[in-house]
Formats: structure tokens, C-alpha cells, sequence
């Protein structure tokens, strides 16, 4: 059980020790303010796919700095590394 479960649980157990108005005012607050909203599902981003302009960005910046890792073009050129794989890796697939 929650924490809220918990003080709904007592809140409730004092507004009918108290009864009358002031026992409703407690319940009447319980109700409106101590919920539990459920929560938003957030979706990803969408962003679209590997591009054959941004493969070709990234096979010439990898081959004019063949030193540098993945990770570090990536960063480079603002994508992410699985991108920079794919652009390295599956050149015939676009």
C-alpha cells in the first residue's frame, strides 16, 4: 500500500471520528486532492531514419577522421552512434 493509500486510509478513519460538517469538509478534501493521477504515457521521439544525405555525411567525416571512434562521430555530427553504424556498415541498404 502507498503512502497515499496510507494518509487517504487515516484521513478517512479521523472524518468519521469527527463526523458532522467538518468530517465531510475532510472527506470532500480527500477526494479532490489526495489522488493518484495516472500517469502520461509519453511517446519517443520520432525522428526520421538514417538519410542517404546524413549516411554521406557520415562516411566522408569517418574517412577524412578514421581515428576517431563510433561514438565520437556521432557526437560530432549530432546523431546517434547506431546511425553512424549503419551508415558505415549497410551501404548498399539505402
Amino acid at each position: 500500500m502507498s503512502d497515499i493509500e496510507k494518509g487517504r486510509q487515516h484521513l478517512h478513519y479521523i472524518a468519521d471520528e469527527i463526523g458532522g460538517d467538518i468530517g465531510q469538509d475532510i472527506r470532500d478534501i480527500i477526494n479532490d486532492y489526495l489522488i493518484r493521477v495516472p500517469a502520461i504515457r509519453m511517446t519517443r521521439n520520432k525522428r526520421p531514419g538514417l538519410t542517404p544525405e546524413l549516411a554521406d555525411k557520415i562516411r566522408a567525416w569517418a574517412a577524412m577522421n578514421p581515428e576517431k571512434s563510433q561514438l565520437e562521430i556521432a557526437n560530432d555530427l549530432y546523431t546517434n552512434p547506431g546511425r553512424v553504424s549503419e551508415a558505415l556498415h549497410f551501404k548498399d541498404k539505402k
